[in-house]
């Protein structure tokens, strides 16, 4: 019989994102978020409770490469990001979106038309041509912050 905890495999991606005049190495873990918490970041979003919606994504985070001035690791915290430039922070989730986006070999677009119509708004959830139901996380498509 299948296991529990073998379902929850890690699935750790690496990205680089500028922040400033310094180039990150960032990595998360995508297997970390469920649905419940897809949910509820994207519920904190709607609502504009953007510090909600940074403590979310925080949690994906296993690790990057930044240093103080003396050469120790400084961790990478939700009150952190809350000090950084706003501008760093988009770009840090920007990079994690683009990082979470399979490439094109992958299914995610193609070069040959498809003699499928495309779907129009009215088609159910579940119900998607190109497999599962999207993601509601601010990673998807949108940035966290409201406009």
């Amino acid at each position: 019989m299948p296991r529990l905890s073998g379902i929850y495999q890690p699935d750790v991606v690496e990205y680089s994102a500028t922040l400033g005049s310094e180039s990150v190495t960032v990595k998360f873990d995508q297997a970390k978020m469920n649905m419940r918490e897809e949910l509820e970041v994207a519920k904190a979003r709607d609502e504009g409770n953007i510090e909600r919606v940074i403590e979310g994504i925080v949690r994906l985070f296993v690790s990057w490469d930044v240093a103080d001035d003396y050469g120790a690791p400084v961790p990478l915290t939700s009150e952190l990001l809350f000090n950084l430039p706003s501008r760093a922070v988009i770009s840090l989730f920007e990079g994690m979106r683009e990082a979470a986006t399979p490439p094109s070999e992958e299914g995610n677009a193609s070069d040959d038309t498809s003699s499928i119509p495309a779907p129009d708004s009215t088609v159910q959830q579940g119900n998607h041509l190109n497999g599962p139901t999207p993601s509601t996380l601010p990673l998807s498509s949108t940035s966290p912050f409201p406009t």
